[in-house]
């Protein structure tokens, strides 16, 4: 009489095996479809999410700027600029509700800065806020109300 018992267990790891690897297919297809911005950093307004879908540091506004008319950080700041998306379909007005005028960004420590600069565009729809920041700061929050700080890791500009 053989014992059987030994041999069971292997089907059953291959078969839990298998619907694990199911499962995260399924959940890489759905990912794909939904779009990159499902694994962002988000806020939340009465109007639905917003995910940070960009961020970077720059000296001028607009970046990179180098013509008459442009505005440039003073000594030891730059300009942190969040781009936001919405997850859904907000239109244009609804996105523009969405914003309080308390939204501000910190460098690291407790000194926050407001809106600089807010500006839309689209298509897609698409919110850019720009804020003066120290520039030598580790990191950087999005302090949106009704929401805990949203760490964000911009890009530097190029040093001089």
């Amino acid at each position: 009489m053989t014992d059987q018992s030994a041999e069971t267990p292997a089907p059953r790891r291959d078969r839990r095996v298998v619907l694990i690897l199911a499962a995260l297919a399924v959940l890489l297809i759905a990912a794909a479809l939904v779009g990159p911005s499902l694994l962002r950093p988000s806020v939340q307004t009465p109007f639905g999410s917003l995910a940070v879908t960009g961020t970077k540091l720059d000296k001028s506004h607009p970046p990179k700027c180098t013509r008459v008319g442009c505005m440039v950080t003073r000594e030891g700041y730059l300009f942190l600029y969040v781009e936001l998306t919405p997850r859904r379909g907000l239109d244009a007005d609804s996105l523009d509700a969405a914003f309080p005028d308390s939204v501000r960004a910190t460098a690291g420590g407790p000194d926050t800065s407001g809106v600089v600069v807010r500006s839309f565009r689209r298509p897609p729809p698409v919110f850019e806020l720009v804020f003066a920041v120290r520039a030598d700061a580790a990191e950087y929050a999005l302090l949106w109300p009704g929401n805990p700080p949203v760490r964000v890791r911009p890009s530097r500009p190029p040093p001089n």
